[in-house]
């Protein structure tokens, strides 16, 4: 049997579902709930993101015909794969800074509304319509 001191037994008498951690202790706990939720959707919101890149290119590559691209214009639709492809990578390691994530979130819209346009101006059937209406709800031709 545990030997209890007499304040402590006292304090069970008194309390009998007393915690078994202090009031710092469970604001700590509340805030990490809230961190989490934050997290969560802020999860979401990277996904979501991801998701429309990746549409966005499946719709590039099969509905746009590369001799219709000029030579500027698939240089800098590689260049801005490679720097969304990248941020993509590195977002999931920086989940605890905000600025880097928004940061990088904008990277990745960045090449989302540039390979749109490509697809609005070149592209052809359902994905041309598509790609149109994602400037309709967007800031407009970037």
């Amino acid at each position: 049997m545990l030997k209890t001191t007499t304040k402590r037994r006292k304090r069970i008498r008194k309390y009998p579902y007393f915690p078994r951690f202090s009031k710092a202790k469970a604001a700590e706990k509340q805030a990490f709930k809230k961190k989490e939720t934050m997290t969560t959707a802020l999860e979401f919101i990277i996904k979501q993101t991801i998701n429309r890149k990746l549409e966005a290119m499946e719709a590039l590559v099969n509905n746009v015909d590369r001799d219709e691209l000029s030579e500027g214009e698939l240089l800098y639709l590689w260049q801005k794969l490679a720097v969304a492809s990248e941020a993509g990578i590195r977002i999931w390691k920086t989940l605890d800074d905000k600025a880097a994530v928004l940061e990088a979130l904008e990277r990745i819209e960045d090449y989302t509304a540039y390979a749109n346009k490509m697809i609005a101006l070149h592209g052809k059937g359902e994905a041309k319509e598509a790609a149109k209406r994602y400037f309709e709800y967007s800031e407009g031709w970037i």
